[in-house]
């Protein structure tokens, strides 16, 4: 739940930013059509340990969406702006946040709610037509950090970062003649940070700690297509991005240093589900991942196959009607079933699974705070279990 949480908040940051523009979020959910909603849902790139996670937000049709149970809807207001965002897990609204806009259409106020309570809001104070300052609170309403924009010639030249009354980070902003953003400047206390640079309202390059280097590339209608990884000034990978016509993720294609594919190459289908992975190691194909999904998007089978096309072992998934998933089984290729974790419930939340492996029971696991703990192991209490991953 909290990393639902955190991708409702990261839709209002957009908001937030002291910019002329948001550079981290590629779909723009700030100004829109008046009166208009629209269904997300969130799909996420899963890569090997050494890609960072991509995140993106895949539109749905109203239809799409109650179908699926799991989905945002961003909902705006008589003048385009962004007035509200819930998310719902089974059709049933989980959080919602609030915009509140002074009627010269600057957003004043952010409120952040659960099924029934307030657990988060920020206040926005400006001067002229700059973002002065940002204070938010907790649920009691006490200050628990700001942000504060350092504005000269109408241009926020810095910004100050403070958790509670401690100040955690600063930047700094330089720009042109025609005050398009040229570049921002993190610092931690008095070490610097990460620099972005910008180009047209792009962010174009970004130079990391530990001398890592992210140039980015776009097509002719602004959609980012590649980004090339340095360390050293040495390139480490590289990351193509193939588009549908809707300007949708549809394919990335990793490389590594030599140019040669390399890690997990991902493909969507049209509901943005990734239901194709393919292995690269140096250049050669490893292995083949397919995936099957379920009308309402849950994933029901996977099929893995060597690099010579030969189906290795397969994995089915089965759920209830509100979409907790009940049984996890793997199969070899002769359809035998060797391995599987049944799922149990209490109040439609997980409290323990079930891992056997030839019939035999290996252990049990109870769920408590979004951890996994094993609870005994009749063949080997010392041995952890294995993991895998819930949908």
């Amino acid at each position: 739940m909290f990393k639902k949480i955190c991708i409702l908040l990261f839709i209002f940051i957009i908001l937030c930013q002291c910019g002329e523009r948001d550079n981290e979020n590629r779909t723009n959910f700030t100004q829109r059509e008046n009166n208009a909603v629209y269904y997300y849902k969130n799909r996420e790139f899963a890569k090997g340990k050494e890609f960072y996670e991509y995140n993106y937000m895949y539109s749905l049709t109203e239809k799409e969406a109650n179908a699926i149970g799991d989905y945002y809807k961003l909902s705006y207001n008589e003048y385009g702006k962004l007035k509200s965002s819930e998310y719902f897990i089974n059709n049933k609204l989980q959080s919602r946040i609030l915009y509140f806009f002074a009627p010269d259409n600057k957003l004043t106020r952010i409120e952040e709610h659960n099924d029934k309570d307030l657990i988060y809001s920020a206040k926005f104070v400006y001067e002229g037509d700059r973002l002065k300052e940002v204070t938010h609170f907790d649920k009691m309403l006490q200050v628990i950090g700001k942000r504060v924009n350092i504005i000269k010639n109408n241009r926020v030249i810095k910004q100050e970062n403070y958790k509670y009354d401690k100040k955690i980070m600063d930047k700094y902003f330089e720009y042109d003649a025609n005050n398009n953003l040229l570049k921002e400047k993190v610092f931690i206390g008095l070490n610097p940070g990460n620099v972005r640079y910008y180009n047209e309202g792009k962010i174009i390059k970004e130079e990391i700690l530990n001398n890592k280097t992210i140039n980015y590339y776009y097509d002719s209608k602004n959609r980012l297509i590649k980004e090339t990884h340095y360390k050293l000034n040495k390139l480490i990978y590289s990351v193509d991005f193939k588009l549908n016509k809707f300007g949708d993720i549809i394919c990335a294609e990793f490389y590594n240093k030599d140019v040669k594919p390399h890690g997990i190459w991902l493909f969507m289908d049209d509901k943005g589900n990734i239901n194709l992975e393919k292995k690269y190691v140096n250049g050669k194909l490893d292995w083949v991942r397919k995936k099957y999904f379920s009308d309402r998007g849950k994933l029901i089978k996977e099929e893995i196959f060597s690099e010579k096309d030969e189906l290795i072992h397969y994995f089915t998934l089965s759920y209830d009607k509100l979409g907790n998933l009940l049984k996890w089984e793997k199969f070899n290729p002769g359809k035998k079933l060797v391995e599987s974790r049944v799922y149990n419930y209490k109040d439609e939340k997980p409290v323990s699974r079930d891992h056997f492996k030839d019939g035999i029971l290996l252990n049990r696991e109870t769920y408590e705070n979004g951890v996994w703990t094993n609870e005994k192991n009749p063949l080997d209490p010392n041995r952890e279990a294995n993991t895998v991953t819930d949908r």
